[in-house]
């Protein structure tokens, strides 16, 4: 596996952990990108924007615009989003979580 692809599956699982430990784990875009840089990842709207539409469409999280006709959304992590983000099932394409960020 490329370098490139461990950190999409490491970014997919930062998302997946950020969420986990948000009030009724939903956060906004904005929060996301605040969030990203404290597990190592700092990215761009575009990117962001991409690697959540991966997560929706693998039924991890559910995104919806804050604002219609607005670019800036709400994620929401579903269960099965949770129960990647605390290792119980494996996706292919998220990095499992380690025990740390297990205990975390």
């Amino acid at each position: 596996m490329s370098y490139s692809a461990h950190l999409i599956e490491d970014l997919r699982l930062a998302v997946l952990l950020v969420l986990a430990r948000s009030p009724a784990f939903t956060a906004s875009s904005a929060v996301l990108r605040t969030e990203l840089p404290i597990h190592g990842h700092r990215v761009g709207g575009d990117v962001l924007r991409t690697q959540t539409a991966w997560l929706d469409e693998q039924g991890l999280t559910r995104s919806h615009p804050i604002a219609s006709g607005g670019i800036a959304r709400s994620h929401v992590l579903t269960d099965r989003g949770l129960d990647t983000a605390r290792g119980i099932v494996q996706v292919p394409g998220v990095r499992p979580p380690t025990p740390d960020e297990l205990a975390t």
